[in-house]
């Protein structure tokens, strides 16, 4: 049993509501934009391209690492 007054308690589960909608779009959003990168690295991989002071490896950058003499 809550204790808080229900008009209190359906605004809370409103709002929560709307965050987690929020979170899931931006979860679909992240994993669309994730395939679209991995989709662009294979393609420059396949076509032997590399990203200044990076390597393609397996669909993500990695950078190199360079020490400053």
């Amino acid at each position: 049993d809550s204790k808080l007054p229900s008009a209190v308690r359906n605004t809370l589960l409103e709002l929560f509501g709307q965050i987690e909608r929020e979170f899931e779009n931006l979860y679909i959003e992240n994993l669309e934009l994730r395939r679209e990168i991995d989709t662009l690295n294979e393609r420059l991989a396949g076509e032997g391209q590399t990203i200044d002071g990076a390597e393609l490896s397996k669909g993500q950058l990695k950078t190199k690492g360079k020490r400053a003499t």
